[in-house]
């Protein structure tokens, strides 16, 4: 995580490709979060994608985000790749691993 600014910030846009999520601030700031791919970004729990849906709903109420709630979103972001990496062994073991 780079470009952090010292101070609560309010996020205006979000842009993820390249495995680099960017958070663009009304201050003209740039978040940057590496290492996230569209997998990560995009991956869904139920009908929704926990990473778009929470910066969204920040985004939608103009919600200044502090250090700590950086910190939550980096977690997320590491919970999810965490997951789909159990997800991808177990879809490795296949229909034997059930038996």
């Amino acid at each position: 995580m780079s470009g952090v600014p010292d101070k609560d910030f309010v996020v205006e846009k979000i842009v993820c490709g390249n495995n680099i999520l960017l958070l663009h601030t009304k201050q003209d700031k740039t978040v940057v979060f590496e290492e996230v791919s569209s997998d990560i970004y995009n991956f869904e729990i139920g009908s929704y994608r926990p990473i778009e849906k929470w910066l969204k709903y920040r985004i939608k109420d103009a919600v200044p985000l502090t250090f700590t709630d950086l910190n939550h979103l980096k977690n997320m972001i590491i919970a999810i790749k965490n997951t789909i990496s159990v997800m991808e062994e177990i879809e490795e073991l296949g229909e034997e691993y059930l038996e």
